[in-house]
């Protein structure tokens, strides 16, 4: 898990626009799985390339963005990292207004705990 919220963070921050934002959000679903998901403001990826991002070194240039230093590993790996546990990721992006990767652990691999009041 910490490796799969480090790449989707790190994406997000070396794809960023200067000053812009990153989001983390995680909470549990009505079913019982969770919920993870990174947002950014950044460069975004063009739609015909969406699906370039999840294979094993596939990096997307977009014309006048600079190619940024990586493997082009880190999506690839997160993606096969949460469907060995059963899981599912998604990727939304918009050109120049940012992207969002959404990751759903089922509820079989998931810990859940009461909380005290």
């Amino acid at each position: 898990m910490t490796q799969i919220v480090v790449n989707l963070l790190s994406n997000a921050v070396k794809f960023n626009k200067p000053h812009g934002n990153v989001l983390l959000f995680a909470a549990p679903s009505p079913g019982g799985a969770l919920l993870v998901s990174v947002s950014d403001s950044g460069i975004g990826i063009p739609a015909g390339e969406v699906s370039k991002v999840f294979e094993p070194f596939g990096q997307v240039r977009g014309g006048a963005h600079v190619a940024h230093e990586g493997t082009g590993l880190g999506l690839s790996l997160s993606k096969k990292l949460i469907e060995l546990h059963g899981g599912t990721i998604a990727l939304e992006s918009q050109l120049n207004k940012g992207t969002t990767v959404t990751i759903l652990f089922p509820p079989e691999r998931t810990v859940h705990r009461k909380l005290r009041a």
